[in-house]
């Protein structure tokens, strides 16, 4: 989903993916990204032609949480033969509320009671807020409901820019 305001010249955008894994191949379920005045401000590693692009399939390097340090679950269930080719139950969230008609507040949940091995809810909620014809900000918020002990929240900048100064030798 995409939400965006309506400022022309510097429009906020704030998306989230949560749509079941397909040929994307990236384990990013709840990922976010945010563009704001010109610039990505939370990228997506995946897209990214530097030298993390080989980490840029792993739920680590997208804006999103991992639970007790275990990938994602991609697939759920058992393998099926379906029209002669092997499918497999795949999993993703589903949308549980949205408003993105409104100009001044738009927001989206999404929610999954199998993304997490150790979480039986899962939600992820984000709001993008119009404060005048220049300025607006994002909101994210994260719920979930299971067994998990560790709960890394991942925030990475623009993967495009050079983070770290190289040392000298």
């Amino acid at each position: 989903a995409a939400l965006k305001s309506q400022i022309q010249d510097n429009q906020t955008q704030l998306r989230i993916t949560a749509a079941p894994y397909s040929s994307h191949r990236h384990n990013d379920y709840f990922n976010i990204t945010l563009w704001a005045n010109g610039l990505e401000l939370l990228g997506d590693v995946g897209y990214t032609h530097t030298v993390y692009r080989p980490y840029a399939s792993t739920p680590v390097y997208h804006n999103t949480v991992v639970v007790d340090h275990t990938p994602h679950q991609i697939y759920v269930g058992k393998q099926k033969q379906i029209d002669g080719r092997l499918n497999r139950h795949i999993s993703g969230a589903m949308p549980l509320a949205m408003d993105i008609a409104r100009t001044d507040f738009q927001f989206v949940q999404y929610a999954s009671s199998h993304i997490f091995r150790k979480v039986k809810n899962a939600r992820r909620t984000v709001a993008l807020v119009e404060i005048d014809k220049n300025n607006s900000y994002a909101v994210d918020f994260f719920d979930f409901e299971g067994s998990g002990r560790t709960y890394d929240y991942f925030l990475h900048g623009n993967p495009d820019w050079d983070c770290v100064e190289p040392q000298e030798k």
